[in-house]
């Protein structure tokens, strides 16, 4: 198999599928050096066929075995997941269910705060029952999650932006010795959970782009969740708890995927990490520096208060 997918055409996409059955494609959704994603029919059902390029074949049997796993929970019901429908590991290949509805992302940004309340609920809700059956306890070792903060390179930040950065992993540090062997709870999980990964069809919410199992704290998803959506907002300035809008912060704890112990120490801790590791990934993109930058000084902020 190649290590590239740009010169891959439609034509010969089809032919792969065709011992499976007849793919109709429809639009090129991805295509890169490590994957090729493309929208269309298979056996006259909406699917997305994914194709991926290093380690294929180990890649789609991991993403099929996770789908399968969470299916007794997330078949039926408002909180749901992508099935797998057939996998060729020969070509590293997977057509997946194409689920209705669009990004939560996009229904976030033109619902009202009551609605969007019960939509960010709604997604902690989601990964509570995707968590729900494999989960075990676990102790924290923050100093792990500042070492990957020391270790990003922050060389494209401005002078006033990198002694920022600096100042939140003071912060960090400065909380590693309360917080050192807290328990948590981890859990096999999503992997990448953000608002770009959950779709709204106004009834359900679906999961999608699971690529295998991946066990990790609960509170290292919900802060991922959560700055991702600090990332995306465009309604100026609000009241935070921890860095993110307070609104967003409270409706997400609403379902319950987190102990109270674990909302107020680990989850501020890994927010204050992420906020960090996406401070420095988007850096070049001004809109999402600046929004960083004022949920960077709102942590920094409640650092100081306590």
């Amino acid at each position: 198999m190649t290590d590239t997918f740009e010169a891959e055409t439609e034509t010969e996409l089809v032919a792969r599928i065709a011992p499976l059955g007849r793919f109709e494609p429809e639009a090129v959704l991805r295509r890169g050096e490590d994957r090729l994603v493309v929208a269309g029919r298979f056996a006259g059902t909406r699917v997305v066929v994914k194709r991926f390029a290093r380690d294929g074949a180990a890649r789609v049997l991991a993403l099929q075995e996770e789908l399968d796993a969470v299916m007794p929970e997330m078949a039926t019901g408002r909180l749901r997941m992508m099935r797998c429908l057939a996998v060729l590991p020969e070509h590293g290949l997977a057509i997946l269910q194409r689920v209705p509805g669009v990004p939560l992302q996009d229904a976030l940004e033109g619902a009202s705060p009551e609605e969007r309340a019960g939509l960010v609920r709604m997604a902690g809700d989601w990964l509570r029952r995707y968590t729900d059956t494999r989960r075990r306890e676990a102790r924290f070792g923050p100093r792990h999650w500042v070492a990957r903060c020391e270790a990003r390179d922050a060389g494209a930040l401005s002078a006033e932006d990198a002694a920022l950065a600096d100042s939140l992993v003071a912060g960090l540090r400065a909380r590693v010795p309360a917080l050192r062997g807290a328990p948590l709870i981890r859990a096999a999980t999503h992997g990448d959970f953000t608002a770009a990964n959950l779709h709204w069809d106004g009834e359900c919410l679906w999961g999608v782009d699971v690529q295998g199992e991946s066990w990790l704290p609960l509170a290292k998803e919900a802060a991922l969740f959560l700055v991702w959506l600090e990332l995306r907002r465009d309604d100026g300035e609000g009241a935070r708890i921890h860095g993110i809008r307070a609104e967003d912060w409270k409706a997400f704890l609403r379902s319950g995927l987190l102990s109270r112990a674990e909302a107020e120490g680990v989850l501020p801790f890994l927010v204050g990490e992420a906020l960090h590791h996406q401070f420095i990934r988007a850096y070049a993109h001004a809109r999402q520096r600046d929004r960083l930058r004022d949920a960077i000084r709102g942590w920094l902020d409640q650092a100081k208060t306590g």
